[in-house]
């Protein structure tokens, strides 16, 4: 499939290293060539570490900025956080990166948050990693 706005968009996302992975839900949307048209886009959520979802709707629109919508999903409550219309691409760009800012420290406080037993074996290995430095 030829989509310039699901390519551009993935291109921004490839751009922030490590946030595609974070992604689910990954839709591309076609070009609408209607009055209000753009040159098509992508629709991706991000889940949360405590269980709510953040839904982008990002499209190219005809002047090579982009239209973005972000929903916020906590059960089964939708709330539109944020409409966005001819973002540049560096402040897209930026909106990404700090998602993916938030993904990292949600994460790690997650990790912090709850012990995890190891087995000797698992130890063993550590402790020998450690020691090689």
């Amino acid at each position: 499939m030829t989509n310039k706005g699901y390519n551009e968009v993935n291109q921004l996302i490839r751009n922030v290293v490590g946030f595609n992975d974070w992604l689910i839900d990954v839709e591309p949307v076609e070009a609408n060539d209607g009055e209000y048209g753009h040159c098509g886009g992508m629709n991706f959520t991000i889940l949360w570490t405590n269980g709510d979802k953040t839904r982008f709707s990002v499209r190219l629109n005809y002047e090579d900025n982009f239209d973005v919508q972000i929903n916020n999903i906590s059960g089964y409550r939708s709330i539109l956080l944020q409409v966005e219309e001819n973002l540049p691409r560096d402040a897209l760009l930026s909106v990404l990166i700090s998602m993916y800012q938030e993904i990292n420290e949600q994460t790690l406080d997650f990790l912090e948050n709850h012990q995890f037993d190891l087995s000797k074996e698992a130890k063993d290995i550590i402790k020998k990693l450690n020691n090689s430095y």
